[in-house]
């Protein structure tokens, strides 16, 4: 997702540098609360690899779900000012949906998903025994590999030539002067 804002935000250095600062951060956030602190079990003796956390580890894994939420809210934030920004100062018409509706409508579908995937996951943290805190964690990391699949499948199929096609661009989805205002518009050019 963060190459996708960086795209979106023409390659905006500002931009970068925004979400390596945020995304070093929450990511110093995670390390801490996974590495900081002497990691406790529940002391019931089990067969197998199933081991109990202790609420206080429990807590500390939650932050850095918590961090996570954070730099995708972050992402969302920056998708969803830029995409208001640039679809209210251009206006393409297709049959399809333009390459901003497309990024925002997605945006958005990803992010409420992940938003609620890794809410369910930090209150097992918080709300379940010693036995199932965390148990979504799995199901939160798999659902956002299918997520990120279905954003990029979603880009390829809105282009008009497909992924192996050796057409040119502008054979039809709409005129290359309005490829240029986009273009323009998106880059924060003078027109």
């Amino acid at each position: 997702m963060s190459l996708r804002v960086y795209a979106l935000y023409g390659r905006s250095s500002r931009a970068l540098w925004c979400m390596i600062i945020v995304g070093t951060a929450t990511f110093s956030v995670a390390c801490w609360a996974l590495f900081a602190g002497q990691a406790t079990t529940v002391s019931k003796q089990t067969s197998g690899c199933h081991i109990g956390l202790s609420y206080d580890t429990s807590k500390r894994l939650a932050t850095a779900w918590e961090a996570l939420f954070v730099y995708d809210s972050m992402i969302f934030a920056l998708t969803l000012v830029k995409t208001w920004w640039v679809g209210r100062n251009i206006k393409i018409r297709t049959r399809q949906p333009s390459l901003i509706t497309l990024l925002l409508r997605d945006g958005a579908i990803y992010f409420a998903v992940m938003a609620l995937s890794n809410l369910a996951n930090i209150l097992t943290f918080y709300f379940c025994g010693p036995f199932l805190r965390g148990g979504l964690s799995t199901f939160s990391s798999s659902i956002s590999v299918t997520m990120v699949s279905r954003l990029m499948l979603n880009l390829h199929e809105t282009a008009n030539i497909g992924i192996f096609s050796t057409q040119s661009f502008a054979s039809g989805v709409c005129e290359l002067s309005d490829l240029d205002t986009l273009r323009d518009v998106v880059l924060g050019h003078e027109g």
